[in-house]
């Protein structure tokens, strides 16, 4: 039987591309991803581009496309700005693709339901370095309910995915946004941006990031015409906000969400006792801005836990003891299920 702590523990769960994949199979892991948008590109572009990635290849291939570089001369940087344009399109062209064909299963998953159920009770935070929309389709699915007590229970507002957003960013102005109350749930942190985000590049002041509706929670086919045609007539110019993962100084971080986004997340890691849990997520060398913070926050502490949920757990676990997190206080797991079914028992 669930039980509504009146004192939430401190929980953070921090979800890579792995956690994604083990929802469903039609969702890729970092390297294929770029495999898949490669042809994209090609169609748009006969400027060189790779083969294809191994290794964590396609994150380090993205993030020096997305600043200027010193040893580049003017021409190539535009070239280079050309690519992750056409690449940051391309990335959430291929990723709405897989979240419709992914989200009949996880929306019908009794798994990732109980999860998020708790995650609701428990009010925990949740880190994601993915751009798909998963995570909200389930949620807003999953039929969780506020018991904030400003209801008769018989009327309990329903959670949505735009209270586990927290209401950001913005969305255009509609009728249903003027009276519509944000309800305390779990808090879904997108540190690099997401599919359903919209800016015009390069602006750093973030006045025209908005969102708009995830993809898969209405309409069965990926954008209709007259949704194309809205989000041209509320967003007009703006493409997918999409954060090259090992870029730790560009514009990207200059946005005031995106800033606070990731200020949030190091608020919740410093919490006192705070268990965190890494589902699908290695920690990559190529992702110096992630490690950085997180050895800030976990490092040479006794109060935290760490959960390495993955199928190869050891070589993530070294890599969390390099951020100085003792062995003694790390919990290895091989699979989602199982880390679901420990997550329930300890309500």
């Amino acid at each position: 039987m669930l039980t509504f702590p009146f004192d939430p523990p401190h929980e953070v769960l921090i979800l890579g591309a792995g956690f994604s994949k083990a929802l469903s199979t039609a969702m890729p892991l970092t390297d294929e991803l770029g495999d898949a948008v490669l042809p994209l590109i090609r169609k748009r572009s006969h400027l060189p581009l790779p083969r294809r990635f191994r290794r964590g290849q396609f994150e380090s291939w993205l993030s020096r496309l997305s600043e200027d570089q010193p040893d580049l001369d003017e021409a190539e940087n535009l070239a280079n700005r050309l690519l992750f344009q056409l690449a940051s399109e391309a990335l959430a062209a291929v990723i709405t693709d897989r979240v419709l064909a992914a989200r009949e299963e996880v929306s019908a998953s009794e798994s990732i339901r109980d999860l998020l159920g708790a995650m609701h009770i428990r009010r925990a935070i949740a880190i994601t370095f993915n751009q798909d929309t998963l995570i909200e389709i389930a949620a807003t699915s999953g039929r969780y309910f506020s018991w904030t007590g400003r209801t008769p229970q018989s009327a309990l507002p329903e959670i949505t995915w735009w209270d586990v957003l927290n209401g950001q960013p913005q969305r255009p102005p509609t009728e249903y946004d003027a009276w519509r109350t944000l309800e305390p749930t779990f808090r879904l942190l997108k540190l690099h941006g997401s599919i359903h985000w919209y800016w015009q590049p390069g602006d750093a002041s973030g006045a025209t990031v908005a969102s708009w509706s995830p993809q898969g929670l209405r309409s069965p086919d990926p954008i209709s015409p007259e949704e194309i045609a809205a989000v041209s007539r509320w967003l007009p110019g703006r493409v997918p906000l999409i954060v090259p993962p090992a870029s730790g100084k560009s514009t990207f971080y200059r946005v005031p969400l995106l800033a606070q986004l990731w200020q949030d997340a190091r608020k919740a890691l410093l919490a006192e006792g705070v268990r965190v849990s890494l589902l699908g997520y290695s920690i990559p060398v190529t992702d110096q801005v992630t490690s950085g913070m997180l050895k800030e926050s976990l490092g040479g502490r006794r109060d935290v836990t760490v959960d390495v949920v993955n199928p190869r757990p050891r070589p993530v676990s070294k890599n969390v003891r390099a951020l100085g997190v003792p062995g003694r206080q790390i919990h290895e797991v091989t699979t989602v299920d199982t880390f679901i079914a420990e997550y329930l028992d300890q309500i």
